[in-house]
């Protein structure tokens, strides 16, 4: 692997260690209110933080960093934790930072010139009942595991340099 290659995976895994770190700062604050609109802020913007990673990054052409986190979660989370990851995708992809349809339906019953009755469904993330605490557990060993691929890439990255 080449040089740029490794600094490229290195600022991933450093970003990627930042957006856990604040997906854990959103988690632990969500115990602490009771108020139910900063909850689901909080939930919201620790589920957008914790995706991040995971998803393209390939807006513009830099190749400065690479567009996604190199993981291989099956190594390192459990079965369970796995399920949670992919509920968290999920909801990302579906509630939180789009809007499927299936999520959140609504349907026209009537309408007039003056007006329209409709239905819909309200999406409540609370209601979704996410394990908080596998979720910070979860997002603290990925934020782990950037940490050492930090390390590990670094002394590639001194190797390369060093022709060793």
């Amino acid at each position: 692997m080449t040089t740029q290659h490794h600094l490229a995976q290195l600022y991933r895994a450093r970003l990627s260690h930042d957006d856990f770190g604040e997906a854990l700062e959103y988690l632990a604050q969500f115990e602490g209110t009771e108020n139910l609109v900063i909850k689901r802020a909080l939930l919201t913007a620790a589920i957008i933080s914790y995706c991040r990673p995971f998803t393209n990054n390939r807006q513009g052409s830099s190749n400065i960093a690479t567009h996604t986190l190199s993981v291989k979660l099956s190594q390192l989370l459990t079965a369970q934790e796995l399920l949670l990851h992919e509920s968290l995708m999920s909801l990302r992809n579906e509630a939180v930072a789009h809007t499927k349809y299936a999520r959140k339906p609504v349907k026209r019953i009537s309408g007039s010139a003056t007006g329209v009755v409709m239905s819909g469904k309200l999406f409540d993330l609370l209601s979704e009942r996410l394990d908080v605490p596998a979720f910070a557990a979860i997002c603290g060993a990925l934020r782990g595991h950037c940490f050492n691929t930090i390390l590990a890439l670094n002394k590639d990255i001194v190797g390369d340099e060093s022709g060793a």
